[in-house]
């Protein structure tokens, strides 16, 4: 799914929340990713912004996000989607590959 930066920055707007995970993912998938795709695999999903830093300190929302991109976003992405495809306890029972 691709999803445009309107409707990334409409989401941030909104700040995390249950369907909302922002992690900062410069040169590699970050190792707490697994946790919370999993979460969101067996819950209601989820979006999670790769590349991607939030402030906590910060309280305009407008301001808390920092979209810190990627280093190599084809390298991030396939790595995501093998390791996903190799465990297949991050990935609800009734999914069908």
């Amino acid at each position: 799914m691709n999803i445009d930066e309107k409707t990334i920055r409409a989401a941030l707007l909104k700040g995390e929340r249950v369907t909302l995970e922002c992690k900062r993912a410069q040169k590699d998938v970050p190792v707490d990713a697994w946790k919370t795709y999993s979460a969101f695999a067996n819950t209601y999903g989820g979006l999670i912004l790769l590349g991607v830093q939030e402030d906590l300190k910060e309280k305009d929302m407008a301001k808390r996000f920092t979209v810190t991109g990627v280093d190599d976003a084809e390298k991030i992405r396939k790595d995501f989607w093998n390791i996903v495809k190799a465990h297949p306890e991050y990935v609800p029972h009734d999914w069908l590959w």
